[in-house]
């Protein structure tokens, strides 16, 4: 795997499966990685307040992304 090929990781500030700080640490440390934070989010895109899926977070994720690739490339 290329590691200098830019790269995005998503992750909910909330997330209660996997530490926030385990995705900020790869991403600083990866050249061209980019970290968008989604605010009260959960693992999965659940929201932090319920455990069930979020269709809003979702919706962010994807416009995240979307103006991730526009920008990227």
């Amino acid at each position: 795997v290329n590691s200098e090929l830019p790269s995005i990781i998503i992750h909910g500030d909330q997330d209660d499966l996997v530490p926030y700080q385990v995705s900020a640490s790869a991403a600083s440390e990866k050249p061209n990685c980019d970290l968008v934070t989604l605010q009260n989010t959960g693992h999965g895109l659940n929201s932090a307040e319920e455990d069930i899926p979020d269709q809003a977070k979702k919706t962010e994720a994807i416009e995240a992304t979307i103006n991730w690739l526009e920008d990227t490339y």
